[in-house]
């Protein structure tokens, strides 16, 4: 997974040079001046690199960019979500969804093209332990039209009674420092530590 990442992020450089999208793998990994390891390399590094250099107005626009130009999409080899459920089951871990409303609404999965709830339930009949509700979608590239509030409320209702864990995060990077606008704070979007102390699928786990 490691290698296919790096590969397919080092061809994503090559196709943003040939549009005149002048970034490099070598600034990549230079981060800012804090260097990372090929890899620790994560694409919202190149993001916020086009961004740096003036190519789109901040990292997530950088981030629709890619997402939205069909040859920047440089396919990767990934386990399918079932393996990796059952791979954290092994290992005697928790497997639990991150903010799923930045899934696809549509998603390919085993050759077949299915709805986000449809994929958010196969996951489900595979042994999917949580999901996250709380998540601050305002700060990141979601493109819906639904609140912060709204999502956790069609989370909760969906899918709520059928996970032993429900989540939140605000999946802080610091972004604040590197000069990012509305960047997400730590405890934003979170769970009260209460929830977690009285879940009793949580405090029997070792």
């Amino acid at each position: 997974m490691s290698e296919s990442k790096i590969e397919s992020y080092r061809k994503l450089v090559d196709a943003l040079n040939s549009d005149g999208i002048a970034v490099t793998w070598e600034e990549v990994l230079d981060n800012n001046g804090a260097p990372v390891a090929e890899s620790a390399v994560q694409k919202k590094m190149l993001f916020e690199l086009m961004a740096r250099k003036g190519y789109s107005k901040s990292w997530d626009d950088a981030k629709l960019m890619i997402k939205t130009t069909p040859r920047y999409q440089i396919n990767r080899k990934k386990p399918a979500a079932i393996a990796v459920i059952q791979a954290i089951h092994e290992a005697g871990g928790i497997a639990i969804l991150a903010h799923p409303y930045l899934v696809s609404e549509m998603v390919t999965y085993e050759h077949n093209t299915i709805s986000r709830d449809e994929y958010i339930r196969a996951m489900l009949s595979a042994g999917l332990d949580g999901i996250e509700v709380n998540y601050p979608y305002d700060k990141t590239s979601y493109g819906g039209n639904l609140t912060n509030e709204q999502i956790a409320d069609e989370i909760l209702e969906k899918y709520g009674a059928l996970v032993n864990v429900l989540s939140g995060v605000s999946d802080y990077h610091a972004d604040h420092k590197k000069g990012v606008k509305n960047a997400r704070q730590i405890g934003e979007a979170g769970i009260e530590i209460d929830y977690f102390n009285s879940n009793p699928y949580l405090s029997n786990l070792p």
